[in-house]
């Protein structure tokens, strides 16, 4: 029998990504510490405004915070070839 993960994001995953610890929510994005520990343990939901701030501040695309990264990086893969084959095909085309 396999397991449904129901999260709703990634974020501790993402931060673990980068090498970020939970206290940089605090240090570099100017939380409390009680907003910080909400979000973080899933207290709070999250918002697009809340999607926004911390996906600028990961460096990442907000569709990304609601993917595991490695899911996420795979994808970017997968659509970076797929855009280097159309952007080919195109040029043979121009030939």
């Amino acid at each position: 029998m396999s397991t449904i993960d129901e999260r709703d994001w990634y974020l501790q995953e993402w931060m673990e990504h980068f090498g970020k610890k939970q206290a940089a929510l605090n240090n570099e994005l100017g939380w409390t510490k009680s907003r910080m520990s909400n979000i973080w343990h899933g207290r709070q939901r999250f918002n697009r405004d809340l999607l926004i701030e911390i996906s600028d501040w990961l460096g990442i695309e907000m569709y990304e915070l609601l993917m595991k990264p490695e899911d996420a990086l795979l994808m970017r893969q997968f659509r970076n070839a797929a855009i280097g084959i159309a952007k080919a095909q195109n040029s043979n085309q121009q030939r």
